[in-house]
């Protein structure tokens, strides 16, 4: 069984679910874009060995919205998880990630080569770079996104099941995999329900790394890193996934059924290879 808990970081507050305190291994999740800690529902009370943090990334789930003056980027993302990972003071943790979360982890990874025992990726191998855009292109459309969203009211649903089939259509989920994800992003009010997920995490990127600067970081991955990869995943550049991988100094590879979120659909399958 998990608890939620919450942690204030230097910046944030920052809410997450926690399974087994009492055990000596640490493992931090980290999940995909508009998830949330739920996402790892069916998969860490599988890891038995560990004192598992699934934590809701700011903008997500429960935790803290960014302030007014900031941006969902994704260069911030890793000095966001750096932050929790100062506040929990823990000495040594496997890192694992989904999706945007995997490409936060390869980050933090490289940041923290001293603390990360292990790097366990699902879909996800280092962020979006830099494509046809130049940095103005990026620059107005990220401001003409924020006008866009900027205090604008989120839409309020009477029937939840609504919210529940936009979810869902999202990624092609399950549908009980969509209720999972939608009982931490939603807030019900008198009115009836709407979204607690901050707008702006849809803004367009101000600007984005170039693919050498992301292998960069990637030949910087110190300790052993699995990449779980789903058999009807996401598509990805084939040639630029093959030079990520051969950035990395230990990686091993294995391929699950399911699909983009194979961790909700087959956990024991990942599980299991893990141990």
């Amino acid at each position: 069984m998990s608890q939620n808990t919450f942690m204030q970081t230097p910046l944030l507050k920052i809410a997450a679910k926690e399974y087994r305190s009492h055990q000596k291994c640490k493992l931090l999740a980290l999940h995909g874009w508009m998830d949330n800690a739920a996402s790892f529902d069916s998969l860490l009370p599988l890891m038995e060995n560990y004192h598992s943090l699934a934590i809701d990334l700011p903008g997500h789930g429960l935790s803290q919205h960014r302030s007014h003056d900031s941006n969902y980027s994704f260069i911030h993302w890793p000095i966001d998880v750096a932050h929790v990972i100062e506040t929990l003071s823990w000495d040594k943790l496997t890192l694992m990630g989904h999706s945007l979360g995997a490409s936060i982890a390869c980050f933090v990874a490289a940041m923290y080569p001293n603390k990360i025992e292990r790097l366990v990726l699902i879909e996800g191998l280092g962020p979006l770079t830099k494509g046809s855009d130049d940095p103005i292109t990026s620059l107005q459309n990220h401001i003409k996104d924020n006008q866009k969203y900027r205090g604008k009211k989120p839409p309020v649903y009477k029937d939840l099941d609504i919210l529940i089939e936009k979810r869902r259509s999202v990624g092609n989920l399950r549908l009980q995999d969509a209720k999972i994800l939608i009982e931490r992003s939603v807030q019900k009010t008198v009115e009836g329900y709407k979204w607690s997920i901050d707008n702006r995490l849809r803004t367009y990127s101000p600007i984005r790394l170039t693919e050498e600067q992301v292998l960069s970081v990637l030949s910087k991955i110190e300790c052993p890193v699995i990449l779980f990869k789903a058999h009807d995943g996401i598509t990805y550049d084939e040639a630029q996934v093959e030079k990520r991988c051969r950035a990395i100094k230990q990686l091993e590879i294995v391929e699950i059924p399911g699909s983009h979120h194979m961790h909700m659909e087959h956990p024991q399958q990942i599980a299991a290879h893990l141990k």
